[in-house]
């Protein structure tokens, strides 16, 4: 087996949570540990096409692109707004200069990552409301973590909001709806923790142009976050 990855380091979307949650940094360190023990050959800075890919001469192919976590085109904003995507966000979650990230700051998506992106701004001083489309918050954690992060969240002064329906964004404040009514909130900085979409390119380019088996696992495939990372692969590398 080889492992291609386009950047320069490993780890994906999973490398940047991370740095939010150490549980998941741990996690990846184990991730890591078990490729090299299983004789993995790794090739960070490698990007693949179908030409490449043809010349390496492998018997089957697995693409796992991921997600792509940008700011949805119909986000309606002024050009002079700080709208930020979570990928963004890396160097100041790496300890880069406080002042890159507002002191108020709206996270829009109340999902496992918008919740652990506020909770990783509170740390760090800021005013923290979290914008949530449906009345449920961490939709992807089972009972009772969910109930406790939104817990701990509220308890160190987050304001979360659900059943709001985003208007717009303007320099320095974000404008919804909720419970009929029209709402702002003040936010230097605006991040998007939702709308993430597969990453579905680079499968589209393999599939049919050469004979080589292709598949595909994870979120590129649909979004199923960790979980669903975790079964598609081990389901695959059963098959395979």
């Amino acid at each position: 087996v080889t492992l291609w990855e386009a950047t320069d380091r490993l780890g994906g979307m999973l490398a940047l949570a991370g740095l939010v949650e150490p549980l998941l940094d741990r996690y990846l360190g184990w991730l890591l540990g078990e490729v090299d023990r299983a004789g993995v050959a790794i090739e960070v800075g490698r990007p693949a096409t179908p030409v490449l890919v043809k010349a390496a001469g492998a018997d089957a192919v697995v693409i796992a692109t991921g997600a792509v976590w940008d700011v949805p085109t119909d986000l309606v904003r002024s050009p002079s707004a700080d709208v930020r995507s979570l990928p963004e966000l890396r160097s100041w979650l790496e300890g880069g200069d406080s002042v890159d990230v507002g002191r108020a700051v709206a996270v829009l998506g109340g999902g496992k990552a918008g919740l652990s992106v506020a909770g990783a701004l509170l740390r760090r001083g800021r005013a923290v409301t979290v914008i949530e489309a449906t009345a449920v918050f961490g939709t992807e954690l089972g009972l009772p973590g969910r109930w406790r992060i939104v817990s701990d969240l509220e308890t160190a002064g987050a304001v979360l909001v659900g059943n709001a329906g985003l208007l717009n964004v303007d320099a320095g404040v974000v404008r919804y709806t909720a419970d009929g009514a029209t709402e702002q909130v003040k936010a230097d900085t605006v991040i998007v923790a939702g709308g993430a979409r597969p990453e579905q390119a680079l499968a589209s380019q393999l599939r049919g142009a050469f004979g080589v088996s292709v598949h595909a696992v994870g979120d590129c495939t649909g979004i199923g976050m960790l979980e669903g990372a975790n079964l598609g692969a081990a389901e695959l590398a059963l098959t395979l």
